[in-house]
């Protein structure tokens, strides 16, 4: 069974809010998940795939995907893929892209340096084409100007831009019942000259997480970023524990696409419950049941 193939929760023909098997006491409950892809546009992140993730670079046997030589190719395609599963295995799923360090900017804040390219939304034929484009080797470039400026912006705030996150999640019409933020970046310390905006950022992560939004990073390296230290930024906004916080940092990140969807999928599917059941334990003195229910997780 491929990437693509395998489901990663309740099936997507449920009713768009419930659906309820009876049979042996179960109760099966559409789950509607919200995932954005947070995704830095640096000028690093158009150079060169660093040695030690382009030696991993060729895509089994597609001639494709062995062209992605550039992390913001890397990332534009497996959030392609992305889509894609979703299409086949929880369609009900919502999930957006938004770009940060652009030139361009659109979103309800006049935020600068922070673009919209997708809402909150259902995957969509269009969508998976559009990204396609902006992955393809010949005119992913051109693309990307015509969009969002032929320059990438210093000085953005990502407190901004995971507060534009929050926004889109706030205003999502649909329930959610798990919100997830994935940044794919380079920089592993933003805001090394700004403290003011270091310090906004971290309590952005923790009020997110508060609120039960989830936050994982992906690093991407390149010709001139070498390495990705956790501890200089990412650790507070993660809130990793040292044992956690050693594990990354010796974690090679990759520029094959397959293994880098298995690491967007395995944080994407950890904590989805696949259905809950009833669990009685009799009843009180007085009579009242006493019953509460309990979640299975398809690990």
């Amino acid at each position: 069974m491929s990437l693509l193939d395998q489901n990663w929760g309740a099936g997507g023909a449920a009713d768009d809010e419930a659906q309820d098997d009876t049979q042996q006491g179960r109760q099966i409950t559409t789950s509607r998940d919200g995932t954005l892809m947070l995704i830095e546009c640096a000028p690093q992140m158009f150079e060169p795939l660093a040695n030690q993730m382009k030696q991993d670079s060729v895509i089994d046997d597609d001639d494709e995907d062995a062209q992605l030589t550039t992390g913001f190719q890397l990332v534009m395609r497996a959030c392609q893929r992305f889509y894609q599963s979703k299409i086949i295995s929880n369609d009900k799923d919502l999930s957006g892209i938004i770009l940060y360090g652009t030139e361009n900017s659109l979103n309800a804040f006049d935020f600068k340096h922070i673009y919209i390219l997708h809402e909150l939304a259902q995957p969509s034929a269009e969508r998976i084409i559009q990204l396609e484009n902006l992955s393809e080797q010949s005119r992913y470039k051109s693309k990307y100007d015509e969009l969002f400026g032929s320059t990438q912006a210093t000085g953005y705030s990502l407190n901004e831009a995971l507060w534009t996150c929050s926004n889109l999640f706030s205003n999502s019409p649909q329930r959610l019942t798990i919100k997830r933020i994935f940044i794919f970046t380079c920089n592993d310390q933003p805001h090394a000259s700004n403290l003011t905006l270091e310090r906004q950022a971290k309590q952005r992560a923790k009020d997110l997480n508060d609120v039960g939004i989830e936050l994982e990073v992906f690093p991407i390296l390149t010709q001139t970023i070498m390495r990705f230290d956790f501890k200089k930024f990412f650790q507070d906004v993660l809130m990793l524990s040292d044992e956690d916080l050693d594990i990354r940092n010796n974690q090679e990140p990759t520029g094959r696409l397959n293994e880098l969807l298995k690491l967007v999928y395995s944080k994407e599917h950890k904590k989805r419950a696949y259905c809950t059941v009833p669990f009685s334990l009799g009843k009180t003195a007085d009579g009242t049941p006493l019953e509460f229910s309990v979640s299975v997780y398809n690990m």
